[in-house]
C-alpha cells in the first residue's frame, strides 16, 4: 500500500467524482454516489499497489 497524505486523497476523490459528473453531461446523478464510487475506486487502486 502506498501512503498518501489525506488532503491529496480527498483531492483525488473530488477530481474523479467531478469527472463522473462531467461524463454525464454535467447534469443529473448524485454527488454523494459519485463521491462514494470515486472513493471506492481509488482505495482499491491504492491498496492494490
Amino acid at each position: 500500500m502506498v501512503a498518501m497524505p489525506a488532503g491529496s486523497f480527498q483531492d483525488a476523490v473530488a477530481r474523479l467524482a467531478y469527472s463522473y459528473w462531467e461524463a454525464r453531461g454535467s447534469q443529473g446523478g448524485s454527488p454523494e454516489a459519485d463521491w462514494s464510487r470515486a472513493e471506492q475506486e481509488l482505495r482499491a487502486a491504492y491498496t492494490a499497489k
